[in-house]
């Protein structure tokens, strides 16, 4: 497998292998496995709403960066995922409370992941930033997809997984 596969590989354990993703999938009633619910790399369903909440990866950036020193000089590889988390609205008609819960899920999620980063074997995550805030959206596009949600988007920089070790 490549960098990006391993990454992408890595990411999804690391997301299932967590508490705050799987608990938010129980709390939605769903009982299939949490990496089951993180799609790579896009989603389509007729229904979206019923595929919430979830996790999303997406390519973002791929590079080489030299690095020199010890008694090698090495091209290593770093790639940069892009992780949307979505959930349908769970405070219908309280958009405080409903901000909070959401805000709580992608706090429970970015912590976990840096707390297991590099740990193990497990990807290495040397940088996180969040490039989209909590959105709140009612779709209007699809007669299928009513629910009102929130979603946001972050940008995890990643060392390899495979090359160096």
């Amino acid at each position: 497998m490549g960098v990006r596969s391993d990454a992408v590989s890595s990411l999804i354990a690391l997301l299932a292998a967590g508490t705050t993703f799987p608990a938010r999938l129980v709390a939605g009633g769903f009982t299939d496995p949490p990496a089951g619910r993180v799609y790579y790399p896009w989603l389509t369903a007729a229904d979206i709403s019923a595929n919430r909440p979830f996790a999303l990866i997406e390519n973002s950036e791929y590079d080489w960066s030299y690095v020199a020193g010890g008694s090698s000089n090495v091209l290593w590889p770093t790639i940069s995922l892009s992780l949307v988390l979505a959930d349908n609205d769970r405070n219908t008609g309280d958009f405080k409370a409903s901000a909070l819960d959401f805000a709580g899920f992608v706090d429970g999620v970015i912590t976990e992941l840096a707390a297991a980063s590099g740990g193990d074997g497990q990807l290495s995550i040397v940088a996180m930033r969040e490039v989209q805030p909590p959105q709140f959206t009612k779709p209007t596009d699809q007669d299928t997809d009513v629910a009102t949600y929130w979603s946001t988007r972050w940008l995890l920089r990643c060392a390899s997984v495979t090359v160096g070790e």
